[in-house]
């Protein structure tokens, strides 16, 4: 697992805040992670080539690195054959590559975007403007969709009416140093979900992760512990 870090400064934030939040109504997980403080990795397959799957065999996988995970969620859609859905980096190298292909679902409701990594920190960007260039620099990426906001708009294709609810997971980056992850307690909208990241956690920019299926790892949080469900990639932060 690469791990991205960046320099501290001189003030001892904590590396990672957990609150729940209330936004019109919903409640919503939320844990903030300060990359002076912490550094996200991402992980998928085992020292044997098999995916991890689960966050039981993450933790492991980790701890065995002597890496002790301070928080772990889904980092996005995937194929049936348990591998990222598009672009993956891992350790600074392209595990699976740009997926720019039309198609059905919430993955191919474009615009949608990349959650990655680089030397100056964290980054939400629409796929469309991540050139190869940018992506010979990526320490950790993961490509979902759709885009939740891109520099401070909502997806075009949201409403605010809309009737489809569902749990939802998502990735937002109020600055290069500042990540926000939120899961939903219940089921919301796209257009709300969205509106939380934009206007309570001033994120410009947020990735929709997954849906019924994520979930959050934290230890000591007796809700936030190791279940059954089953991923391809997942987002690690460890304390530097």
């Amino acid at each position: 697992m690469c791990c991205a870090a960046f320099a501290a400064d001189d003030s001892k934030a904590q590396p990672i805040r957990y609150e729940r939040m209330a936004f019109e109504g919903a409640e919503f997980h939320v844990v903030q992670v300060d990359l002076r403080e912490a550094q996200v990795g991402a992980v998928w397959r085992g020292e044997d080539g098999k995916p991890l799957m689960t966050f039981a065999n993450a933790l492991e996988h980790c701890r065995s690195k002597s890496l002790e995970p301070l928080f772990m969620t889904n980092a996005g859609i995937f194929t049936p054959g348990i591998a990222p859905g598009g672009l993956y980096v891992e350790s600074g190298a392209v595990r699976v590559p740009v997926n720019r292909n039309e198609g059905k679902g919430n993955f191919h409701l474009k615009p949608n975007g990349v959650f990655f990594l680089d030397t100056e920190g964290a980054h939400v960007q629409d796929t469309e403007l991540v050139h190869e260039d940018a992506v010979r620099k990526m320490l950790v990426a993961t490509q979902s969709g759709p885009l939740l906001v891109g520099d401070g708009k909502l997806h075009p294709g949201f409403r605010r009416e809309s009737e489809n609810k569902k749990v939802r997971s998502g990735v937002g980056v109020r600055t290069p140093l500042d990540v926000c992850f939120v899961l939903s307690e219940g089921e919301v909208n796209f257009h709300l979900f969205a509106r939380l990241f934009l206007e309570s956690l001033q994120c410009q920019n947020a990735l929709y992760l997954d849906g019924v299926i994520s979930q959050f790892y934290m230890p000591g949080k007796p809700e936030f512990q190791p279940g059954l469900e089953q991923f391809a990639a997942m987002l690690v932060v460890t304390a530097k």
